[in-house]
């Protein structure tokens, strides 16, 4: 019996030891659970958090793209400046930082609170090389084919920014991915000064690279890497981005244009508005033809070629021979009323002659000896009506006295069909004359006269404004290329050429119809913000159709449509001249 008893005994104290076995698992089993559900709910609180932070980059950007004052609309800013750590400019951006750029999210510069992940970490921050501000005085070309050039999981050019919440602080350990550190937080040194954060105590591996190289990753060995990441692509900012664009041209570019060729000036009425032609659609910046109009082309591109302030060997839009005098009709000239000196004309042997070179017509004048000559000469400058020209009557015309309050120069212009402009400069003559004698030969006279020398250079006809890169209010739209993705349309009865423009009426090619899910109405010019390639079509292209979305705005008509924008549409109409 006493054996039996023993062995019982020991059966007890084994299902006990299994017993306690079974609770010590359990226990295993549900702190696991619980471990893994805390990390759970962290990560679940970082990606609020995270998300949070990058819908506040995306709004920040788009504010300030929509802002006349915004150079470079679409720049993102640097992170936090690393001298402002435990100052009460904390959060605050870096003016401008060397690309790609790694810091802490400069959450005061975005509007927000400071945003801490669930182990109470503040969150970092990378940007993309071309789209922060490498120095304070840099410009940027930012627009809808930009990419991003942070390399994400191997992924290249998949980013242009990344945010991150950066966990507990680890014990790295050295491998292949990882270079080995026993990360240590510190905010202040021995001394109590702040201890600017270094990126390796907060990120690891392949995010820690200092400085950074543009490779990120958003997994790594366990144990050694817990930084939780949120991207922000080019197809998450553009669209914000696009529409803050629409609104800067509808308010900064189009009234520049509306106001291009309008009034007495042009020889035409107040409610006679005429266009230039278009340039032949070629959004590669490479291309000979860019900025150049041609004449008869309804739709394309804006003509922007230029003239004054640029180089031809460097810059393909800039062609100062593009708009010139030519020959037909010829120059001719004129005394206009205030005028006491007589002008000997053909009768006079010398006599009085204009001619003329692309650059420049001169004209030599014989006059009677005494008395003052307002003279008058008119000339006539090719392709006029395929570019945005403006008339400049303060420009230096030598021989000619300056413009004055009491010696008032006047300019004016007249398209003809083939779209030259007949122009007429007029202004007091203030060259010294030599000594000349004029002979007539019928009846025989011979005068005292004088010889005269003026110059009417093409300069008066000067760049508009809209074509100067560096102009304030208007010179980002050229910088950032936005006119390489806008599409410019306009109706045949107002071009430059048509010297008497038709009402926006019948017959319909008179005008522009445009359509759109709240109705239909009609233009009389309108611009195409074309939009991110939705399609994945090369860019650049010489195709319409890798760069506007509707098979009816690109089918070279007069008809076009505003839809919904969408992931299937991003076409956006913006009415130049609207028609009543």
């Amino acid at each position: 019996m006493s054996g039996v008893r023993a062995l019982q005994r020991q059966g007890a104290a084994l299902l006990g030891l299994v017993a306690i076995l079974a609770l010590a698992i359990s226990a295993l089993f549900i702190a696991g659970l619980e471990r893994n559900h805390s990390l759970a709910r962290e990560r679940e609180r970082n990606g609020q958090i995270l998300q949070l932070a990058r819908q506040a980059l995306i709004g920040h950007v788009a504010h300030l793209a929509s802002l006349p004052t915004e150079l470079n609309p679409g720049r993102l800013p640097c992170p936090e400046a690393a001298g402002f750590f435990g100052t009460t400019s904390e959060g605050v951006a870096a003016a401008s930082c060397k690309q790609p750029a790694l810091g802490r999210l400069p959450w005061r510069t975005l509007g927000l609170e400071k945003l801490r992940d669930a182990t109470g970490e503040p969150l970092w921050y990378a940007v993309s090389p071309g789209w922060a501000l490498p120095n304070v005085t840099a410009s940027l070309t930012i627009n809808s084919d930009s990419h991003g050039k942070l390399a994400v999981d191997g992924r290249a050019e998949a980013a242009i920014a990344l945010i991150f919440a950066p966990g507990r602080p680890l014990q790295v350990a050295a491998s292949s991915q990882c270079a080995a550190r026993d990360q240590q937080r510190r905010a202040k040194d021995i001394a109590g000064n702040p201890v600017s954060p270094d990126a390796r105590d907060f990120l690891e591996c392949e995010n820690a690279t200092l400085p950074a190289d543009g490779s990120f990753t958003t997994v790594g060995p366990p144990g050694s890497f817990n930084d939780q990441v949120v991207q922000v692509s080019v197809a998450d900012l553009v669209p914000a981005l696009e529409a803050a664009i629409a609104v800067r041209v509808a308010r900064e570019i189009v009234p520049g244009l509306k106001t291009l060729y309008a009034g007495a000036e042009w020889g035409l009425a107040p409610d006679n508005l005429v266009y230039p032609y278009a340039a032949r659609f070629a959004a590669d910046k490479l291309d000979p033809d860019a900025g150049r109009g041609s004449a008869g082309t309804l739709q394309g591109l804006l003509p922007l070629t230029r003239a004054q302030g640029c180089d031809p060997a460097t810059e393909l839009r800039c062609d100062p021979g593009f708009v010139a005098w030519s020959a037909s009709p010829p120059p001719t000239h004129a005394a206009q009323p205030g005028s006491s000196a007589v002008l000997y004309g053909a009768e006079f042997t010398p006599s009085s002659r204009c001619t003329f070179t692309p650059a420049d017509v001169q004209c030599v004048l014989y006059t009677s000896a005494e008395g003052f000559l307002n003279l008058a000469v008119s000339a006539t400058a090719a392709n006029v009506a395929m570019a945005l020209r403006r008339l400049d009557k303060g420009v230096a015309a030598p021989g000619f006295a300056d413009d004055a309050a009491t010696t008032p120069r006047a300019l004016n212009a007249m398209f003809a069909t083939d779209g030259t402009a007949r122009v007429t400069f007029a202004g007091f003559v203030n060259a010294p004359g030599t000594p000349a004698t004029c002979v007539r030969a019928n009846p025989p006279t011979s005068v005292p006269c004088q010889r005269r020398a003026v110059s009417v250079p093409i300069s008066l006809l000067a760049d508009h404004a809209l074509l100067d890169p560096l102009a304030a209010g208007t010179g980002w739209f050229l910088r950032n290329d936005w006119h390489r993705l806008s599409y410019y349309a306009l109706s045949p009865g107002h071009a430059a050429a048509t010297a008497a423009p038709r009402t926006c009426g019948l017959p319909p090619r008179d005008c522009l119809s445009v359509g759109s899910a709240t109705g239909s109405g009609r233009a009389r010019v309108l611009l195409i913000l074309a939009g991110r390639d939705l399609a994945g079509a090369p860019r650049p292209g010489s195709k319409v159709s890798d760069y506007l979305d509707s098979e009816e705005n690109r089918n070279g008509d007069f008809t076009f449509e505003q839809r919904r924008i969408d992931a299937r549409f991003n076409d956006r109409l913006l009415l130049v001249d609207a028609a009543p």
